[in-house]
């Protein structure tokens, strides 16, 4: 334990005092007793020669030279020969003293002798009453300490005034700080008391002198139709002490505009109770204004997207309605004109069907790349056999390998290789890196392999084609690119195929990687998860894109089925009834009542439904009525229509359509569905 300075000047003041009362104690005695056996030995040689009187007056000079309370002269018999007068001067204080130890009393007694006889004795009683200067020491001495206790009070206190006037000076900076901070703060700083009446306000940026704010109450000062929702924050925060937000407005009367505010509320407590509540305000007018602008921009893209998709929907339709009725006819003249014409005019009807696919697939490029622009694009995973997907796609490009004399080979593993994949995406890409080997090989050949191992699946295809320069691989992906173009390029196309190969692969989480080599050829290759052999996989479903090779139709009975055609496009109408007027009664109507009347006139034996149809309802909106009628609820109803997306599809079936052919549907495909929904196959 340290002991302070203070402490440490006691002990040492204590010390020193002990040391010199004992010291002048033993030297007040030591005095006392010499100067005593003086005394006697003077008495021994005058005593005799004075009188009583004389004695009594040598005995009083020696009393008051020294602190004897009683001399007296004795006889050998004990009686007083003589004796001071002021041996008995005592004050009270002495005996209070005595009595409480402070003074000592000693008695002395020396013989006196004459010529060798002993006459008497000199009796000396002495007192201590150096106390007084013992006293007087001890106060001096409690004095110097008092002195430097006092001036280390001083110090300390100067000390300690120091170090307030430095906490002083602190402080008052610190508030100078967060005043300055408080006053020049971006936010509107308030506090008000119980009544809702401000105490307090930083600033005065919204149309108001600050000074003429104290005292008034909120609700005054800023009137708003959102009144309530302040006075409720206010109420809650006061009887619960819990913080809170809100916002409001008010009309700015500088500018008359109006102006947003973010109100952040908290309590200041005292002894506990919430007596004041302070108001932070943050102006968000300008957050408003961007919020809204995000908004109605957001609303303009939203809008201008379902323009795009409104735009490539239609474009679509109109492309594909009029391409169904030229494709549908070509192929009806030419089960009638193959028979009569030279081989090399029967090439026409070739010629017709590739430029209408070429169109087709132009216009499905840009369809679908514009779906995936405004993230319309639907992925549907779902177990695919790629060994029979890849051999259909093969088989649908092979007139045109054959065309160019190109020699397209597909040798399929024995194992059935799976994936849990988008069905239309794979099949598209396949078919795009295919047709695009064919494209750019002008002789030679083109290799279609599949390899799997347990995890992962390889689609390659190998061309001896014109092959692919360093400089332009890393544009291979990109939209509407073409390595040469202007009037001078070689080859027709959108530039669009690779680009959608990359985004359809990506959608499953599958790669694309393209090795190729300028003037040698070019290989292309698909690889994507593997999955594991499902139990039952359901068949693929029939799309624009998939030409299957048909059995022809047994013969029909007699009796010809009834099949309605519900299409507001004449001339599909007037194509309908050519191909199918020779097998089955057509019935036409272009409106709902038209489809009414039809029906009242002759119950169909199935339903050809267009979906987009002039008047108020669409095919769609009938199939729905007329599965709530009991009478026609299993009556077979296939969408024949334009819209070819696959929500459109989705969408038919939904509303109750048994199948879903899109425009434009090759003859063969439109024959065989309308058999199998009357059994005529």
């Amino acid at each position: 334990m340290k002991l302070g300075i203070r402490t440490l000047l006691w002990f040492a003041l204590a010390a020193l005092y002990f040391v010199f009362v004992t010291v002048y104690e033993r030297q007040t005695r030591r005095a006392i007793g010499e100067e005593t056996q003086r005394f006697a030995a003077l008495l021994e040689i005058h005593l005799w020669n004075y009188d009583t009187d004389a004695a009594q007056d040598y005995l009083n000079i020696i009393e008051r030279s020294r602190d004897y309370t009683a001399l007296e002269i004795r006889h050998a018999d004990g009686r007083i020969f003589a004796a001071a007068s002021d041996g008995s001067r005592l004050w009270r204080l002495d005996d209070l003293l005595l009595a409480i130890g402070l003074q000592t009393e000693k008695t002395i007694r020396i013989p006196l002798f004459h010529r060798g006889n002993a006459i008497g004795d000199l009796v000396a009683t002495w007192r201590n009453r150096n106390i007084y200067l013992h006293l007087n020491v001890l106060l001096l001495l409690i004095l110097i300490v008092s002195v430097a206790n006092y001036s280390g009070k001083v110090a300390g206190q100067g000390a300690e005034l120091d170090e307030r006037r430095r906490v002083e000076s602190a402080l008052r900076q610190s508030e100078a700080k967060w005043r300055s901070l408080v006053e020049n703060a971006p936010d509107i700083i308030l506090t008000l008391d119980r009544d809702m009446r401000l105490t307090y306000v930083n600033r005065g940026d919204y149309g108001f002198d600050p000074t003429q704010l104290i005292g008034k109450k909120i609700t005054d000062i800023f009137p708003s139709p959102n009144a309530s929702k302040g006075i409720a924050a206010f109420t809650k925060v006061l009887h619960t002490g819990e913080p809170t937000v809100y916002e409001a407005d008010f009309l700015d009367p500088r500018t008359g505009l109006q102006r947003f505010f973010s109100a952040r509320m908290g309590p200041i407590l005292e002894d506990g109770r919430v007596e004041f509540v302070l108001m932070i305000v943050t102006e968000i007018s300008d957050r408003k204004r961007r919020d809204a602008e995000l908004q109605k921009a957001k609303a303009d893209a939203e809008k201008a997207n379902r323009l795009k998709t409104d735009f490539l929907a239609n474009m679509s339709h109109e492309i594909r309605t009029p391409l169904n009725v030229i494709l549908g006819y070509s192929s009806l003249v030419e089960k009638f004109a193959r028979k009569h014409l030279p081989d090399e005019r029967s090439a026409y009807f070739d010629y017709i069907r590739s430029a209408g696919h070429r169109l087709m697939d132009t216009i499905q490029k840009i369809v679908d790349i514009s779906r995936f622009h405004i993230e319309d694009f639907p992925y549907s995973a779902e177990p695919v056999l790629v060994n029979a997907l890849l051999a259909d796609c093969v088989q649908q490009l092979r007139i045109l390998a054959d065309q160019k004399q190109l020699q397209l080979d597909y040798v399929a593993p024995a194992e059935e290789i799976w994936a849990n994949f988008d069905r239309y995406a794979l099949q598209q890409a396949c078919i795009n890196i295919i047709e695009n080997a064919i494209k750019y090989t002008e002789r030679g050949r083109i290799d279609v392999g599949l390899e799997a191992d347990p995890n992962r699946i390889a689609i390659a295809v190998r061309d001896t084609g014109i092959g692919i320069g360093q400089d332009y691989l890393p544009n291979i992906f990109d939209e509407f690119s073409q390595e040469e173009g202007g009037y001078s390029r070689s080859f027709e196309g959108t530039g669009l195929g690779m680009a959608l190969v990359k985004k359809f692969m990506t959608l499953g989480d599958g790669e694309v990687e393209i090795a190729s080599q300028k003037g040698k050829g070019t290989t292309v290759t698909l690889t994507l998860a593997r999955a594991p052999c499902p139990e039952l996989a359901a068949p693929p479903p029939a799309t624009f894109a998939v030409r299957h090779k048909l059995e022809p139709a047994t013969a029909l009975p007699k009796d010809k089925p009834n099949v309605l055609v519900v299409e507001d496009d004449l001339l599909t109408q007037a194509f309908m009834r050519t191909a199918l007027g020779d097998d089955y009664n057509v019935d036409v109507a272009a409106t709902s009542a038209e489809l009414e009347a039809a029906i009242a006139r002759r119950r169909p034996d199935l339903v050809l439904m267009d979906l987009s149809l002039r008047g108020g309802e669409d095919g769609l909106a009938l199939t729905k009525q007329l599965r709530k009628r009991p009478e026609l609820e299993t009556l077979p109803i296939v969408a024949l229509t334009a819209h070819a997306l696959d929500a459109d599809r989705d969408n038919a079936l939904a509303s109750g359509c048994s199948d879903y052919l899109a425009k434009p549907c090759p003859l063969d495909d439109l024959l065989e569905t309308v058999a199998r929904h009357t059994r005529r196959l």
